[in-house]
């Protein structure tokens, strides 16, 4: 990749690999296994202003495609599909970011109309006036984005993404079929360990497209999310994947790393049923890097087994001679500048709430009693000024008899003095229902600190909003033309105790 301009715009033209998620292991839309591809990109390496804003632009040019329709379906055509995207951030504070993502897929062959004004609406446009015909301008997945560190005695990291293929119900905010992942990272344990652990959950359409037949696919692999790759070419089935990663820094210089996956594909996400069954994925890696005589070297061994209960081995070796390897241990002593502010804190309490079932146009809005359900939470939160502080929190209740899980990507309280103190997030809702529902949540409260030494008390109240899913169980409403989905709204108030240490 070679780079021209300043800090604040440069242009780069080569093969970039720009991942869009601060997932090491699960990146929904353009992760770290993906084939690179030609690339121009417009970006920043320098952050601007006091909310440390950075962006990226980009196009791109994916590989050849074959079959697929032309804009009018009156033929099909073959060619190399376009990509363009755009990532923006920012950080507001040390150790804390947010982003919104998008890419989209679009033209290749006759497809391809002015490249200016394609280029141009691939990066603003959200707008698809025939969603599901050939006309369809193309194939848009979007991402938001977190990213905390806490710089305690023993530093962490919370990082989160929720994904989706096109747009869901009213508006252009609310995403479609979603993929939600959220990683903890530790970056140092017990002076010269490390570990990590990632976790996905999608549902059923990612990496499919009724205009390409290949999906979001580059060189034969699909350049988002590894699972992608992991399943029947063009199934479009839903699942979950978890990742452990523990790495060591030896005394001798070593740096030895273990990583584990495993996924399984859940058969109710199929829409229309099919003969596929699959297995659970299993895969153990064990890499190990050296510095020998000043040059970096490191070799691995892979074994596992596949969805299809296939067993596989490979065996890996690479030499690095720009570079030495890692030599001595990571860390000589615990010290370091531990950050005093740092909580870690359990919620305990009730909720009230009520839902309200959006299953289709012409079916009527069933609204629940307002109930009590207990209601759990577990987070974490440091200050980033005298007054403010920012966190992170996943919260369990029950809403008509269904599991409600809730995580806080955005957690913020502002502290009048040292009894008071208000809040306001915004997160992601997982609501279980046959299968898991996703969308949007948000809500502020009240809260009055140290009401015991250690405990505090609070109020918050809560929307969700349009928690959504395809309609594929054979209990569900009959899917029509306009209502293929089924989705949830949700009130809710909670009142707990919160334990702090």
């Amino acid at each position: 990749m070679v780079h021209f301009g300043t800090g604040y715009l440069q242009l780069g033209l080569g093969f970039p690999n720009p991942v869009l998620s601060p997932l090491g292991d699960s990146s929904s839309l353009i992760g770290p296994q993906a084939p690179t591809m030609p690339s121009i990109t417009l970006s920043n390496y320098k952050p601007i202003g006091r909310f440390g804003i950075s962006y990226e632009v980009f196009a791109a040019r994916m590989s050849r495609q074959e079959n697929f329709p032309t804009l009018d379906g009156a033929d099909l055509t073959s060619g190399y599909p376009r990509l363009a995207g755009l990532q923006g951030s920012i950080a507001p504070a040390e150790g804390l970011a947010f982003g919104v993502n998008r890419i989209t897929q679009y033209g290749g062959g006759a497809r391809n109309q002015g490249w200016r004004s394609d280029l141009f609406d691939a990066l603003t446009s959200s707008n698809n006036p025939n969603p599901g015909q050939a006309s369809e301008f193309g194939n848009r997945v979007a991402s938001l984005t977190s990213s905390i560190v806490f710089s305690g005695r023993t530093p962490f990291a919370v990082h989160m993404e929720y994904a989706g293929e096109d747009n869901a119900y009213a508006g252009n905010h609310r995403l479609g079929a979603t993929n939600m992942s959220v990683g903890l990272d530790f970056p140092r344990l017990w002076r010269n360990f490390d570990f990590a652990y990632e976790i996905s959950e999608w549902q059923n359409s990612w990496y499919v497209h009724h205009v390409y037949p290949e999906g979001l696919v580059n060189r034969g692999h699909v350049i988002g999310h590894w699972f992608g790759d992991q399943r029947r070419f063009g199934d479009a089935i839903g699942g979950r994947s978890q990742s452990l990663r523990a790495g060591w820094r030896s005394p001798w210089g070593q740096y030895w790393q273990a990583t584990y996956r495993t996924m399984s594909l859940d058969e109710q996400w199929r829409i229309g049923g099919g003969e596929v069954g699959y297995d659970t994925l299993h895969s153990l890696r064990l890499d190990v890097a050296m510095d020998v005589r000043g040059v970096a070297v490191e070799a691995g061994l892979q074994v596992g087994q596949d969805v299809f209960g296939d067993s596989f081995a490979r065996l890996t070796a690479s030499v690095d001679l720009a570079q030495p390897g890692p030599r001595g241990a990571r860390y000589d002593s615990d010290g370091g500048s531990a950050d005093r502010s740092v909580q870690l804190f359990v919620d305990l309490g009730a909720n009230y709430g009520r839902v309200e079932k959006l299953f289709g146009v012409d079916i009527p809005v069933v609204r629940t009693d307002w109930e009590v359900n207990p209601h759990v939470a577990v987070g974490a939160r440091r200050a980033v000024s005298q007054r403010s502080d920012f966190g992170v929190r996943v919260e369990l209740d029950r809403l008509d008899g269904e599991n409600l899980l809730s995580v806080r990507a955005l957690d913020y309280r502002y502290r009048f003095n040292s009894r008071l103190a208000v809040n306001g997030f915004f997160g992601v809702g997982r609501y279980d229902f046959g299968l898991p529902c996703y969308g949007y949540y948000y809500g502020a409260g009240v809260q009055l600190m140290n009401v015991l030494p250690g405990w505090d008390l609070s109020l918050d109240a809560r929307l969700y909003d349009k928690l959504g899913r395809d309609k594929t169980l054979a209990s569900d409403p009959p899917s029509t033309p306009d209502r293929t989905r089924l989705f949830f709204d949700a009130e809710m108030i909670a009142f707990y105790l919160s334990r702090r240490w």
